[in-house]
């Protein structure tokens, strides 16, 4: 076996003996530069010396023969990382590391220079002699880059899309760091007059804030919350941070602003300053216990700040929950000087009305905060606004509500929604019943307001338009009323015992069967009570006179003497188009949840002691056991509670 030939025989056997790298390679390279083949492909690269050092093995080899190597393919450099260096050397661009682009930004390189190369007519099947001929269609196929590198969105880290949009914008080097998160996602809108581009306490914004807000006087309230994107679920978070006001305050102080909006370094020579703009009752030193001391919490504060300070205990709770902790630290600088400094930092003490889970929580011994639990948008400023805590927004939240009224439904507060409206840098949210919240939005609508509402106040919506179902020969007064609820919305029928629950859950399912196409329904009960359910569905109680409630639907009791899923699948096959019910008790859903999802279901009922959810388009079902004093109602009068329909 050749030297040539044996250093690519490991790539196409595993088993081959190893070939010396190092040593192998080096030769192996000189001669590939001796082919056509080899100056051919060198040919891309003239100010390139080491491009054959990125190749594969293979790729060296073929090359070495005198065989063609094509630039555009995947396999013929060592990594994805490798080919796309090669088409930016390609374009002369040697100070861009591949690493720093998006993968998606890679493969519409890879994509696009091949595509280009195409259109001008290269062809790397065979060996073009002599090379130089190539250098007019390799023109051609220079003479654009496939991605643009001034565009922020193909570049992985955020230094690299600032400058991109830089670049694209014409801004000063100064102003480069000082562009927002919303900006560099939204490139198109930028405004250099606009708050939301920039990135909040930065020069640019604190200059832009001087001209557009109102002059701050004196601060009370120093810490507020920062309505911020939520980490790892959808929806929205809020994070204890410093106020709007005390930001700029602490700005025109002559201090440090920290990039996360809780810490400030000022100097010590404005400690009087800031004990006469700052509420006193919000600052805090020592420990943990002199919140509850104004003495001991004094003398602290009269150590930090270098003077007396007249501090009493917090009387005021949004006082109490966030305090601004002061601390006295020095340095001694090149020049042997020594200087002081006032270092501040947000820190919260959590209590019953300002739960860290619904606002977050800065703690006092842990430098890093942690954020409140996801929320919609509306129900995350309104958290804030129901406090009295002032409210700061992103530049992604301050974009998001940007010339939109956003009315979403609150969590836990049946009937109550939320309607936002923004400025550039703050919010304000009304919270009103659901009946209140048409009228306004046909004023909304009449203004030509850009008006976005969200699937629960949808539902809320819908509900409160529903007319009660007066042509059904079946109900008898309210349970007209009650029947249309749970067809377009959800909730807890908390009837008492022979109000009639189940003959309108049975019409409900009726009037769904006749709107909705294919539906699948899914009924939990008590074991004792699915002879029932089937029985007056399809066949009514000719003893009492009742008609069947449901005789446009199938429906199939499960059994736990079989598969489950199996029984559901095939009732499902069987069914076709025609809408179906299933039946299953309690011990179903206790013992095999996941086999209740083996399909989508459009609504389900659970009439006793679990609630079930369906989202839209899943077959999730989770199970829980009701706890509030509404639910344990429910579980004395057997309440059929609605879930979620799917649309």
């Amino acid at each position: 076996m050749s030297d040539t030939t044996r250093i690519g025989a490991r790539d196409a056997d595993p088993f081959a003996p190893p070939a010396p790298a190092r040593a192998e390679r080096e030769p192996l390279t000189r001669q590939a530069r001796t082919t056509d083949a080899g100056r051919q492909l060198l040919r891309c690269f003239p100010r390139w010396l080491t491009a054959l050092d990125h190749l594969r093995w293979t790729a060296l080899v073929r090359l070495a023969h005198d065989e063609p190597v094509d630039p555009n393919d995947g396999d013929a450099w060592s990594s994805r990382d490798q080919h796309a260096h090669a088409i930016l050397r390609r374009h002369g661009i040697t100070r861009v590391a591949p690493t720093r682009l998006t993968l998606q930004a890679i493969g519409r390189l890879i994509d696009g220079q091949a595509a280009a190369d195409r259109a001008a007519g290269l062809d790397w099947t065979r060996v073009t002699v002599p090379a130089h001929e190539l250098d007019a269609p390799l023109a051609r196929a220079h003479e654009q880059l496939p991605i643009d590198l001034d565009d922020p969105r193909v570049w992985c880290r955020r230094p690299d899309q600032r400058a991109a949009l830089a670049r694209r914008r014409g801004l000063p080097e100064h102003q480069i760091d000082d562009l927002s998160r919303w900006a560099l996602e939204q490139p198109d809108a930028f405004d250099a007059e606009d708050l939301r581009c920039w990135r909040i306490a930065s020069p640019t914004w604190l200059r832009l804030a001087e001209h557009r807000l109102p002059a701050v006087a004196r601060v009370e309230r120093p810490v507020g919350v920062l309505v911020v994107p939520a980490v790892t679920a959808a929806g929205w978070q809020l994070t204890p941070v410093l106020s709007l006001d005390a930001i700029r305050l602490l700005a025109a102080l002559g201090a440090t602003l920290g990039r996360d909006l809780t810490t400030a370094t000022l100097p010590a020579g404005a400690a009087d300053e800031l004990l006469e703009r700052v509420n006193p009752h919000t600052l805090h030193a020592g420990p943990r216990e002199c919140l509850d001391s104004g003495g001991q919490l004094a003398e602290e504060l009269g150590r930090a700040l270098g003077r007396p300070v007249r501090a009493g205990v917090a009387r005021d709770k949004r006082d109490r929950w966030g305090r601004l902790l002061v601390r006295r630290t020095s340095y001694t600088a090149r020049n042997s000087a020594q200087h002081d400094e006032l270092s501040l930092r947000v820190v919260t003490f959590p209590g019953r009305d300002f739960p860290q889970r619904r606002l977050g929580s800065a703690p006092l011994t842990d430098r890093f905060g942690q954020a409140s639990a996801a929320m919609d948008l509306g129900e995350a400023m309104q958290a804030a606004v129901e406090r009295g805590l002032p409210l700061l927004l992103s530049s992604e939240a301050a974009g998001h509500l940007k010339d939109t009224v956003r009315v979403g439904r609150m969590k836990g507060r049946p009937g109550m929604l939320t309607i936002t409206s923004a400025d550039a840098v703050s919010a304000v949210t009304r919270r009103v019943v659901a009946e209140q919240a048409i009228a306004e939005l046909r004023a909304l609508q009449r203004a030509d307001a850009h008006v976005t509402v969200d699937a629960g106040a949808r539902q809320a919506l819908r509900m409160v338009r529903a007319r009660p179902l007066t042509d059904d020969p079946i109900l008898l007064g309210r349970q007209q009323q009650m029947a249309a609820l749970k067809v377009v919305g959800s909730g807890v029928d908390a009837s008492q015992v022979g109000t009639g629950k189940l003959v309108t859950t049975a019409r409900a399912l009726a009037q769904r069967a006749a709107v909705t196409g294919r539906l699948r329904a899914l009924v939990i009960a008590e074991g004792r009570l699915l002879g029932q359910w089937h029985d007056e569905l399809t066949g009514g109680a000719p003893g009492r006179g009742l008609p069947p409630l449901a005789p446009n639907v199938d429906v199939l009791t499960v059994s736990d003497r079989g598969s489950i899923a199996g029984q559901i699948r095939a009732f499902d096959r069987r069914l076709g188009q025609r809408p179906g019910v299933v039946l299953a008790a309690n011990s179903v859903l206790d013992r095999h949840p996941s086999d209740l999802q083996a399909i989508p279901w459009h609504c389900s009922w659970p009439t006793r002691r679990f609630a079930t959810s369906t989202r839209p388009g899943s077959t999730a079902i989770t199970r829980r056991r009701a706890r509030s004093t509404s639910t344990r109602r429910s579980r004395r009068t057997g309440a059929a509670r609605l879930i979620t329909p799917r649309r």
